[in-house]
């Protein structure tokens, strides 16, 4: 998580922006999964997107302590099993990346590949 972090910070991405990209996840996921999205997989979701951000950010601001309340090994199972089912459909990442842009169209200047203009169109996105 280091260097995505760094990557970030570099890019501009500030603290505040992390929810706005597990908003947009936490929406695909519900979308994607459909009655398989459960309270259980909404809370490890929710755990896990707020450990990633928690831990990106802190190491944007030098704060090593941020993870000390892990992911039991329930939830991680949890989180693996159901990433199975989304990442089932190859688009699963360009939903949460589309999803972000239509509610946050800024957010678009913080990821390198819609220097591209017609990124939703290249088959590597």
């Amino acid at each position: 998580m280091t260097e995505l972090g760094l990557m970030h910070a570099r890019r501009g991405v500030l603290p505040e922006h992390y929810a706005l990209f597990g908003k947009s996840m936490v929406n695909t996921l519900t979308a994607g999964l459909k009655t398989s999205y459960k309270p259980p997989v909404h809370k490890s979701w929710l755990k896990f997107i707020s450990m990633a951000s928690k831990a990106m950010i802190s190491d944007f601001q030098e704060n090593p302590d941020i993870l000390s309340d892990d992911l039991s090994i329930h939830k991680i199972k949890i989180l693996q099993d159901t990433w199975k089912i989304v990442n089932q459909n190859k688009l699963v990442g360009r939903l949460i990346f589309l999803r972000l842009f239509e509610i946050h169209p800024e957010a678009e200047y913080y990821f390198s590949f819609t220097v591209d203009k017609d990124y939703q169109t290249n088959p590597k996105f």
